[in-house]
C-alpha cells in the first residue's frame, strides 16, 4: 500500500517556488519540494485538504503572486484524487474535537 501524505500550509507552499536551476544550496523550502517529488516518484499519494489550499491562496492572493498561484491550482488539481473538498459534515467533526 503506498504512503499517503496530507500536506500542510509549510510543505504546500513549497511546492508552488520554481523549480532549482542553479548549482547554490537549497533553501529549506526547496529541500521540502524536491523530498515531495522523491516521495510521489516513489509512489506516495499527495493529498491537498480544502482549507490548507484555501490558507495558502490567501497568502499568495494578498501577495499578488500570481505565477505562484497558478503552479498551486496546478499541483492541487493535477489529479482527480489530490484535493480533499471540506464538507459541512468535516467543520462539525472538527468542532467536536
Amino acid at each position: 500500500m503506498p504512503s499517503i501524505i496530507i500536506l500542510d500550509t509549510g510543505p504546500l507552499s513549497s511546492c508552488v517556488i520554481p523549480p532549482v536551476i542553479s548549482q547554490e544550496p537549497l533553501s529549506e523550502s526547496q529541500r521540502c519540494r524536491r523530498w515531495l517529488q522523491d516521495c510521489e516518484q516513489a509512489g506516495a499519494i499527495l493529498l491537498v485538504p480544502a482549507i490548507t489550499y484555501y490558507e495558502v491562496l490567501r497568502e499568495l492572493e494578498r501577495r499578488q503572486a500570481i505565477r505562484k498561484i497558478e503552479r498551486l491550482r496546478a499541483f492541487a488539481f493535477s489529479s482527480l484524487d489530490r484535493f480533499i473538498p471540506l464538507t459541512t459534515a468535516h467543520l462539525e467533526k472538527a468542532a467536536q474535537l
